[in-house]
């Protein structure tokens, strides 16, 4: 049997994961029952909080998007869509709510939950080291095992053939980038051009461990290390978009675009405040989505949230047990 944190398997705190997620859009966690073990794949609750209804510009035709649109044929253009649909319903709706987001860790994982319609898709670090290598997050995963399995899923997803299919977009784990700064290029490239539509960056010391399991023992870089190699995601994300555009024609003037989700994973480590100022940082370089791990309230989601710009789309990834579960 692979033994398993357990709090991956605790859905109290999943259910109120939902609750704090009212306003928001979420990934949810999967328990998948393999003909040997139980795996716990990471689709996180992540919430891209929709801003107030006087805050939204229902004179654009993307409501309150802090990004200008990729590429109609883009992996990101799918996810751009969606969360801008999703704002432009909240202007009609009292109740708040989220994007479901499901964690896949394959190709045949992938095509079910896009088979019951699954708006987004995310594939981890935690499922493909579980379900390629049969071991936990610590690192052993590379660059080329994930671009492997992101190619494989994207085309999948591709081949869908039910009646009025539309793929769901995918969002990737890119951990910390798979090295320093001059890796960054490749990973961004590699992961866009296997068809991802988001890419997550993290501020953990490489090689990394998966946040729930290593707790307050968790390594983190400097905070100015951990701008650092968001703008380098960034940055390579606009090399590469550069690149693209030139190679195609004049009329398309918009790369692929694809997003770059920045995350933190400093809470344990350096404390809440710390997670402010990391998220704010992260806003005012151009992340396309901020993301804190491992917040112990849905009080501190809410400060969290009360600092940065209505506009800013953020991530919530909640399995652990808080001070209010």
């Amino acid at each position: 049997m692979m033994s398993l944190h357990p709090k991956l398997l605790h859905l109290g705190s999943i259910s109120k994961a939902i609750t704090w997620a009212r306003s928001c859009t979420l990934i949810v966690f999967i328990l998948t029952k393999t003909s040997s073990f139980v795996m716990a794949f990471a689709t996180s609750w992540h919430v891209m909080m929709s801003p107030r209804e006087h805050e939204l510009n229902s004179h654009s035709p993307y409501i309150d998007m802090p990004m200008r649109p990729p590429c109609p044929t883009s992996g990101a253009f799918p996810l751009f869509s969606l969360v801008s649909e999703h704002r432009s319903k909240q202007l009609t709706q009292t109740t708040k709510s989220a994007i479901p987001i499901a964690g896949v860790h394959d190709a045949l994982s992938a095509k079910i939950f896009a088979q019951h319609k699954a708006p987004v898709l995310f594939l981890s670090g935690f499922g493909v080291s579980a379900a390629l290598l049969g071991i936990p997050d610590a690192g052993m995963t590379n660059l080329v095992e994930m671009e492997m399995v992101a190619r494989r899923v994207c085309s999948t997803l591709r081949e869908g053939d039910l009646p009025e299919y539309e793929p769901p977009p995918l969002i990737v784990d890119g951990d910390t980038g798979y090295g320093g700064s001059a890796n960054m290029l490749r990973t961004i490239s590699a992961l866009t051009n296997a068809g991802a539509a988001a890419i997550t960056i993290e501020d953990q010391v490489f090689p990394k461990k998966c946040t729930i399991a290593a707790g307050d023992k968790i390594r983190i870089i400097d905070r100015e290390a951990a701008t650092q190699r968001v703008n380098a995601a960034i940055g390579a994300r606009n090399l590469y978009d550069a690149k693209w555009s030139r190679s195609k024609s004049e009329s398309l003037t918009n790369g692929p675009g694809v997003w770059i989700v920045a995350r933190t994973d400093c809470r344990l480590a350096f404390g809440f405040q710390e997670t402010i100022e990391r998220c704010l940082r992260f806003e005012n370089m151009g992340a396309d989505v901020v993301y804190a791990e491992n917040l112990q309230s849905f009080d501190e989601y809410q400060k969290l949230r009360s600092k940065l710009d209505p506009k800013t789309i953020t991530m919530v990834a909640q399995v652990q047990e808080g001070k209010d579960s």
